[in-house]
């Protein structure tokens, strides 16, 4: 790693740094590392700290002059679906369903699902239990 110098391992070379700068290691063991080519020296990682701390305001400002104000407060607003999925946990109970059969099916590609929808109406003939409902199935939705 000492004697090759690509941007790959020059990035680890920073990262490693800056990790071992956020642990507490010390400048002396820093550049000791450096010297031997394991890392980058303490004042790279300060220099690249203060590059960040100086970018952020300007980056900030790009940010918030990208959005409309209503883009930004959407852009900080957490959904809460609970009301919804208590309001309509009726209609995920399994009343009134009918065990079609059992088949083990592996379901890696589309004619996988249409043979097991084939049993499902298979069934249908029989039975018509599916009169008057509607049943989930594939469809192009690029007409």
């Amino acid at each position: 790693m000492a004697g090759i110098n690509n941007k790959h391992v020059n990035n680890f070379k920073l990262e490693l740094t800056l990790y071992l700068a956020e642990s507490g290691e010390t400048c002396d063991a820093i550049n000791a590392l450096s010297s031997a080519e394991v890392s980058v020296t303490h004042q790279t990682v300060y220099n690249y700290k203060k590059k960040i701390a100086d970018e952020h305001p300007i980056r900030m400002a790009q940010w918030n002059s990208s959005f409309s104000n209503f883009d930004r407060i959407k852009q900080l607003l957490t959904y809460f679906y609970d009301n919804t999925i208590e309001e309509r946990k009726e209609e995920c109970k399994m009343k009134g369903a009918i065990l079609v059969g059992v088949k083990e099916q592996q379901l890696h590609s589309m004619q996988d699902y249409l043979n097991a929808l084939n049993i499902v109406f298979n069934y249908n003939k029989e039975i018509g239990h599916l009169v008057d409902n509607v049943v989930p199935g594939p469809r192009n939705i690029h007409r």
